[in-house]
């Protein structure tokens, strides 16, 4: 069985062999396709740092928590309702209509008293003021519809996301094993599709007959 393993590795090797400029020409193709995609994109990046600004409201107390937590959980429910109704995103979008921004959101985190309020900028500091002016507004929205409602601002955070950018390494080494696997591939099926008789093993499995002897081919008496 070892045999057959280093036979089939060897016969392997050989095609490759055989076939090796093509291994090496499609290679150099798809590293060559990889870098220059990834030159051009990193070119045309024209993406900006965006701004993410975070305020953080306490919805209720401990004790209400504790109290009748299905209720709490309702009433969070309605303030996520409130927080990204229209009504209160157009009171925002009216007060910063000439501001650049975007993702106003509201959300409840599950199992705390936390509820967050989500804003999008291209400045950290636009990013803040439209965040804490939306919190009022939220906050004021949800005292006249639920007036036992009881929210607290305690906190604020902020985040960069930065722009995307493709690492030439790394997508030159994804071409370059790219192009060899699809080059071995390429090598196997042309050797799979290949019905010619190459030696006498090949001769051998076709007609299952001894081959007695053989004429090598020689340029020379070639009649020309």
């Amino acid at each position: 069985m070892n045999e057959e393993m280093g036979l089939n590795l060897k016969e392997f090797l050989q095609i490759i062999y055989r076939r090796k400029i093509l291994v090496i020409l499609i290679t150099i193709f798809c590293v060559t396709l990889g870098g220059t995609l990834t030159l051009v994109s990193r070119k045309y990046n024209k993406m900006p740092v965006t701004y993410q600004a975070f305020v953080y409201v306490i919805m209720g107390n401990t004790k209400e928590m504790n109290g009748d937590f299905e209720l709490f959980q309702r009433r969070a429910s309605t303030y996520e309702m409130i927080a990204n109704s229209s009504k209160v995103i157009e009171k925002v979008n009216q007060e910063f209509k000439d501001y650049s921004y975007w993702g106003l959101k509201g959300k409840a985190e599950k199992g705390t008293q936390r509820f967050i309020i989500s804003v999008q900028a291209l400045s950290h500091a636009d990013a803040l003021k439209i965040a804490e002016r939306y919190t009022e507004i939220f906050i004021e929205e949800c005292m006249n519809m639920l007036p036992i409602s009881e929210l607290n601002i305690f906190d604020q955070e902020q985040k960069a996301h930065y722009p995307f950018v493709p690492s030439l390494k790394k997508n030159l080494v994804i071409a370059f094993l790219v192009g060899i696997v699809l080059a071995i591939g390429l090598c196997l099926l042309i050797e799979i599709l290949d019905t010619k008789l190459k030696d006498e093993e090949d001769l051998k499995e076709l007609i299952d007959i001894p081959v007695l002897a053989s004429i090598p081919y020689d340029k020379r008496l070639v009649v020309k």
